[in-house]
């Protein structure tokens, strides 16, 4: 599916919403184009974008959540990839790797005990790991809701952006 951000919102089109419970796993094949690059003129080029990933019912997503988060990396000219979790209301954004638009990847979120490992792999090779990164966390809920693209930080998009996210 191919989601739009639209120049001046921070929501993408469509939108979609799910519960769940007891979530172990989630994996999404993703294609960044062009359209990922972007420069905000400020220091706000490092704010982190939101992929995918899931938030607790209990206390929402911005006190225990787990999602990929990506931003444009100028200097390179690639998409830099980032675990973006809440744990107990602390924001935890670590560096995951550093992606090529117009290329698939396969990210996937496995919790597994009491640690989410958020990984990035290619997808037509999927023994190919381009990184992963660990996150523990304390909670022990089960209802789960679905978190989606969304652009920002403080900045709306400043022109459409499409990424392509499909269901693996």
């Amino acid at each position: 599916m191919t989601y739009k951000i639209k120049k001046g919102k921070h929501r993408a089109w469509p939108f979609s919403f799910g519960l769940f419970y007891d979530k172990q796993r989630m994996e999404k094949v993703v294609e960044f184009d062009i359209t990922a690059k972007y420069d905000l003129r400020s220091t706000d080029n490092n704010d982190i974008n939101k992929l995918f990933g899931w938030g607790y019912l209990n206390g929402l997503h911005h006190t225990d959540s787990v999602r990929f988060g990506w931003h444009w990396d100028s200097p390179l000219g690639k998409v830099a990839l980032f675990a973006y979790c809440y744990v107990d209301g602390k924001r935890f954004m670590i560096p995951i790797c550093r992606v090529s638009p117009n290329y698939k990847y396969l990210l996937q979120i496995d919790k597994i005990g009491k640690k989410y490992l958020l990984s990035v792999l290619d997808a037509g090779m999927r023994y190919r790991n381009y990184g992963s990164v660990e996150v523990t966390f304390t909670h022990n809920k089960k209802i789960s809701y679905r978190l989606g693209c969304f652009f920002g930080g403080n900045n709306p998009a400043p022109h459409d952006i499409t990424i392509k996210i499909q269901n693996k």
